[in-house]
């Protein structure tokens, strides 16, 4: 059941504690023997949390297959999103349910707390992202489509450009409330917090990451770019989805264009992956924590499913009047910047 929130607090911290109170929610479906309050954010996921997800996750995969519910996938940028889409709106599909999508907008918490949808979303590492993102987004767009070098930035120049404090940066987050199409530092934390809402660009800190962890906590999959090829990662997805279908790689960039154009655009890349490490440290303990909360899910899939008591709560239609305009691609102008 969705928690109303009564009051929107100003500081970065009471934010993130407002967030967290969100997607924090009691699990009604998990085995009665263990509903209790979550482990706190900060730690290894519990056997008891992992309980928990299967037992929720069995639950919707139910409502889902009898046509009540739906699949939703907060699309990462720039890590396999388009991939999870085509899944995600096949299994819809099949099992004749809507599919629902935010791509651009961090989260709004409200999707983590609906009874009868399935969730997924996917991370990758870090920097490696924010590379990815400046061949596609940027070069990708001025070399290979308008063919406009004039407007081409190094790599150095486009993440001073795009980092927290720059004069550009903080001018892009007042115009765009809310949104984190391109975003070069701590974009994951950034995403799944509801960073930004009022235009102030707020600065994160340890409670900002403990709400991304529980906000990632309550996914149904998380999937993570680097064990894409890993059987026992891949058949999580699978068992959110209902049956096996195989991920399409869809090829994104062009690195003809980027062998042709790094000794000019990038040949100090070694020095701006190490300034941009420094300014990722938060998403790179969240990549962290969502490879230990793989781990527990795989090994817990593997285990004999739990017996649940008493009854499951019912199926329920998700609000989809009021979900709506926090679906779809919001994808701001200047963004080719």
């Amino acid at each position: 059941m969705l928690r109303c929130v009564a009051l929107a607090l100003a500081c970065a911290s009471c934010r993130a504690s407002l967030f967290a109170s969100l997607v924090e929610t009691r699990d009604d479906d998990a085995p009665a023997d263990h509903r209790e309050a979550a482990a706190t954010p900060e730690a290894p996921p519990s056997k008891r949390d992992v309980l928990a997800w299967r037992s929720r996750l069995e639950r919707k995969r139910a409502c889902v297959s009898s046509g009540v519910g739906a699949f939703y996938l907060y699309h990462a940028r720039k890590a396999a999103g388009t991939s999870l889409r085509a899944a995600l709106q096949h299994a819809a599909k099949r099992s004749r349910v809507d599919y629902l999508e935010t791509e651009g907008l961090s989260i709004d918490a409200r999707f983590l707390g609906l009874r009868s949808v399935i969730t997924v979303v996917s991370l990758r590492d870090p920097v490696r992202r924010v590379l990815s993102m400046y061949w596609y987004e940027h070069v990708g767009w001025h070399d290979g489509v308008t063919h406009d070098h004039s407007k081409l930035r190094t790599l150095r120049s486009w993440a001073d450009e795009w980092v927290e404090g720059s004069a550009w940066k903080r001018e892009f987050e007042k115009k765009h409330p809310g949104n984190v199409y391109i975003e070069v530092e701590n974009y994951f934390t950034k995403m799944l917090t509801g960073w930004n809402r009022d235009g102030r660009g707020e600065a994160l800190d340890g409670a900002s990451l403990a709400s991304a962890k529980a906000a990632l906590d309550r996914f149904d999959f998380v999937f993570i770019v680097e064990r894409g090829r890993r059987a026992n990662h891949t058949r999580l997805l699978w068992d959110a989805l209902g049956y096996e279908l195989p991920l399409t790689s869809e090829l994104r960039g062009d690195d003809a264009a980027k062998r042709r154009l790094r000794p000019k655009l990038a040949a100090d890349e070694a020095d701006v992956v190490r300034f941009l490490e420094t300014r990722n440290a938060l998403d790179a303990a969240l990549y962290a924590y969502a490879l230990a909360l793989d781990d527990d899910r795989v090994a817990a899939s593997a285990a004999p499913a739990p017996r649940t008591r008493g009854e499951r709560p019912p199926c329920e239609k998700p609000p989809l009047r009021q979900l709506k305009p926090k679906t779809g691609i919001f994808r701001p102008p200047g963004h080719k910047h």
